[in-house]
């Protein structure tokens, strides 16, 4: 078991930020700081696939209304982009990357046998106001 510190807690409340914005700027910041400093030339791959990856797993709740999650497709874009980050042994991160990135296929392929659909941000709107994160600065694009 991977424990969270607080920076990695500290980082869940961050990532409210491009969630809740959809901005591509709000998701290159929450990536600089998950991965660390990143060079444009040399890290190219590693952000390109990163942040096609973070549209694809935030896509449920970016998207408001309802979600198809019984969707096979949408499934299997996020398994080839996966595939892709270890088929070219990209895999810098945060020890807590393998944790989250595991969750995110149980409950994915979970609600893809159910076919679910579920509105995401209305249940994640919900969490957040009983959290309390202060969310006055976002603007949604």
């Amino acid at each position: 078991m991977i424990p969270f510190n607080a920076e990695d807690w500290e980082l869940m409340r961050l990532a409210d930020r491009p969630l809740t914005t959809g901005r591509a700027e709000d998701r290159r910041e929450f990536l600089s700081r998950w991965i660390g400093d990143l060079d444009e030339r040399k890290d190219a791959e590693l952000i390109r696939l990163s942040e096609a990856y973070m549209e694809w797993s935030w896509r449920p709740r970016a998207a408001g209304g309802i979600f198809d999650f019984g969707d096979g497709a949408e499934l299997r874009r996020g398994v080839d982009l996966l595939r892709e980050f270890l088929r070219r042994r990209i895999g810098r991160g945060r020890p807590a990357t393998g944790l989250l990135t595991r969750w995110e296929f149980l409950y994915r392929g979970l609600l893809y046998r159910l076919g679910a659909r579920v509105d995401v941000r209305r249940i994640a709107e919900e969490e957040v106001l009983a959290a309390g994160w202060e969310r006055s600065n976002y603007r949604r694009e």
